[in-house]
């Protein structure tokens, strides 16, 4: 408890906002369905240890996910 305290110190000291990132994953026979928010990866690797990226970062650095953000009435960033 007491290290929470000292990190919620520091970062409301650095004007810091909480933040949740999330991603789920269901597998049905050949199919896939991918479901992520914020900076959250997921990646697949088939059979022979090939790995292919199954989402793209939510993050107000990216400038079509800022513009997306903005056009539908919101915000974001490090404040």
């Amino acid at each position: 408890a007491e290290d929470a305290t000292l990190v919620a110190a520091a970062a409301a000291k650095a004007g810091w906002v909480d933040a949740t990132t999330a991603v789920v994953a269901v597998a049905t026979g050949d199919v896939v369905a991918v479901g992520w928010i914020g900076d959250s990866r997921a990646v697949v690797v088939d059979g022979r240890g090939a790995a292919r990226t199954l989402t793209r970062d939510h993050n107000a650095s990216n400038p079509a996910e800022a513009a997306r953000v903005r056009a539908a009435g919101g915000s974001g960033g490090r404040n």
